[in-house]
């Protein structure tokens, strides 16, 4: 059976769609989609309302639309109707772990039916330093009407969220569109799941309140709390803050002999630059003297360098490449690295060394 937009969540089961029997004449003139985002204890929830327009461009028939019941939430069960030119339908029969409607078409005749339900949302930390959540829609079961409309308007009302979590500068509704036709592909909207204002706030409270003793390379809450902050900060354009935290951390990484990536499915915006180029780039962007920076970076990058060098050349880079050392050598942004450390050499000026670097190859 077609299912007709289903909304689905990581963190809630999909919810429901109206289905006609396979092989009938029936096609979908007109989808829309109109979601309301609602802040919740647990985060933010979406009340979602769904409207077709089912067209028979055949002979009259009673038409068989089914709803498997396991798509409703057990809460919304009994109550849910559909709503079949502007009146509520009740289901025919609930049997076979499915409720069912019985609709009739005239000959060349449309129905208007529409179904609205409330659902949670998908919070991703791990996507971006700010988070992100997500709403999908699913939408991949219409490929087997006969006819699909060429795209479907989506409406969103953000809520009373702030509108920079969408982009926006109002809290105006969003008016997005997305293109059907075939084959159709699923429908998802994301928005930031903080503001960098509040992220950074949250940081930079748990950066102060660490102790002294506790401000070392081997205590990764501590590396962690100001590796964020370097990605807020740079997100900001903060470029002098971003330099005192990648100072922070390049001293770390001297100490310690390591380096301090915080990379991998946890941060997966995250590609490792080594901290004393970060901070070089933050301080030229700031206007600052960079002539100390560029021979600490180029100290840093002396060994590093050709230890990129030799592995990259090799089928399997890792297995040549110090991890204790280093870190992981998939971890490293290895072109801005690259960029960087020549920007160092210049400013030194070594000019026939910084141009060797830069003709290296990605």
């Amino acid at each position: 059976m077609l299912r007709l937009l289903c909304l689905v969540c990581l963190l809630c089961p999909p919810l429901w769609a109206v289905a006609p029997e396979r092989g009938t004449s029936l096609t979908l003139e007109s989808a829309q989609l109109e979601v309301r985002l609602l802040p919740a204890e647990d985060g933010v929830n979406a009340e979602v309302t769904c409207r077709i327009t089912v067209r028979n461009d055949g002979d009259a028939l009673d038409a068989s639309m089914e709803l498997p019941d396991d798509f409703i939430p057990l809460k919304q069960r009994e109550a849910f109707t559909l709503q079949v030119d502007g009146k509520a339908e009740a289901p025919d029969k609930h049997e076979s772990r499915a409720f069912h409607w019985t609709l009739h078409f005239a000959n060349a005749a449309t129905r208007e039916l529409s179904w609205s339900y409330t659902c949670g949302t998908t919070l991703l930390p791990h996507v971006h330093i700010l988070g992100r959540r997500e709403l999908r829609v699913r939408l991949s079961h219409l490929r087997g009407y006969a006819a699909l409309p060429e795209s479907v308007p989506v409406t969103v009302n953000i809520g009373g969220q702030q509108p920079e979590l969408f982009g926006q500068a109002t809290d105006g509704p969003l008016s997005l569109t997305h293109t059907a036709g075939a084959p159709i592909q699923d429908f998802s909207f994301s928005w930031f799941a903080s503001t960098i204002a509040a992220r950074t706030a949250v940081l930079a409270a748990q950066r102060d309140s660490t102790g002294e003793a506790q401000r070392t390379a081997a205590n990764s809450s501590w590396t962690a709390t100001l590796a964020d902050l370097a990605d807020l900060q740079a997100l900001a354009g903060d470029h002098e803050a971003l330099a005192a935290t990648c100072e922070t951390l390049a001293g770390l990484e001297r100490e310690s002999g390591q380096a301090i990536t915080h990379c991998g499915p946890g941060a997966q915006w995250r590609h490792y630059v080594p901290w004393e180029l970060r901070r070089l780039q933050a301080l030229e962007a700031a206007g600052a003297d960079t002539k100390p920076c560029a021979a600490q970076a180029r100290s840093v990058l002396e060994a590093r360098w050709p230890a990129y060098l030799q592995a990259r050349v090799k089928l399997r880079p890792f297995d040549h490449f110090d991890f204790v050392k280093f870190g992981s050598y998939w971890d490293y942004d290895w072109p801005r690295t690259r960029d960087l450390y020549a920007r160092a050499l210049e400013i030194l000026g070594e000019s026939e060394a910084a141009r060797t670097v830069k003709e290296t190859e990605d």
